[in-house]
């Protein structure tokens, strides 16, 4: 019975490359309901989901869990809503020559830093597609323009999805996901939408991991800014360059698919921190601390 069960395994293996990874349940399950909007409170979907969702289909599975026919690609009528939503914009609002020019300077600068990402970005038409998603979002959403960590959000919707569905998904994260009130987001000027939610998780660690949250406080320089430094990141860049690709493709397919996505980036927050709490509570610097949390860990 051994030797069958391993000759079966082998079977399977052989079976998925054959289908481009993709296995026998996801198979069956796309074969059903190829014509039809996935329902993202399916339970076997969810169930396959939560397994992992195979890389040929992810563009695919994601375009269906989003409502991205609501998400418009005409700047103008993007504009034209937030007019009515937040009255009209003062004269200091608008984007200047210069600060445009900024946006395009960073942008640039972002755009070489991106190879780690994937190996594709070590071509000039995937460096071509990212800049055109990136600067069409800046003449959309003016508030925004451009944030650093854009790009790496941009990078990963670029491996699954064609250059219209990308932008349409990266709307959709700015704007839904990275956004508070349907007003702060994250990465306007300021930051305010993250600054919040560092402020949130800060709570959240002080209730789910109290002596943690006691030790980090304790440290010599460390206050509740400190703290919130150490995360920071991790929503801005929707923890792209901080964990392992395949650990990173597991919570983008949970925050897009199962439609709470401020609970799945909270999550993998307090999982990173619950991982790492060990070695953490035994520093006594601040540094420490930094070099446990730093992406070459943490993507170990």
């Amino acid at each position: 019975p051994n030797d069958s069960d391993d000759n079966n395994e082998d079977d399977n293996e052989d079976d998925q490359k054959f289908y481009y990874g993709i296995n026998k349940e996801w198979r069956k399950f796309i074969a059903q309901h190829n014509a039809d909007r996935l329902d993202a409170g399916d339970e076997s979907l969810q169930d396959l989901i939560h397994h992992g969702v195979p890389s040929v289909l992810r563009g695919y599975v994601w375009r269906h869990m989003v409502p991205l026919d609501t998400v418009t690609n005409d700047a103008q009528n993007f504009q034209t809503r937030q007019l009515q939503k937040n009255g009209p914009k003062n004269a200091d609002d608008e984007t200047t020559e210069e600060e445009e020019e900024d946006i395009y300077l960073t942008m640039e600068k972002d755009l070489q830093r991106t190879f780690p990402i994937h190996a594709t970005y070590k071509t000039q038409p995937s460096v071509n597609a990212l800049r055109t998603l990136l600067k069409r979002y800046s003449v959309r959403n003016q508030q925004i323009g451009y944030c650093q960590s854009m790009n790496f959000l941009g990078a990963i919707l670029l491996l699954f999805m064609d250059e219209n569905e990308a932008f349409r998904m990266f709307c959709y994260l700015i704007e839904k996901v990275c956004c508070l009130f349907d007003t702060y987001y994250y990465h306007q000027t300021d930051i305010l939408g993250a600054k919040i939610d560092g402020f949130v998780f800060n709570d959240v660690l002080k209730e789910y991991l109290p002596e943690l949250h006691q030790h980090l406080s304790n440290i010599d320089g460390a206050n509740l800014h400190a703290i919130n430094h150490l995360t920071f990141h991790w929503f801005l860049s929707l923890f792209v360059n901080t964990l392992s690709y395949k650990s990173l493709l597991c919570i983008w397919d949970h925050m897009i698919c199962y439609g709470d996505s401020i609970n799945i980036i909270f999550r993998g927050a307090l999982n990173i921190l619950v991982l790492k709490s060990n070695e953490m509570l035994k520093c006594s610097e601040f540094y420490q601390i930094h070099e446990v949390l730093s992406n070459k860990n943490l993507m170990k």
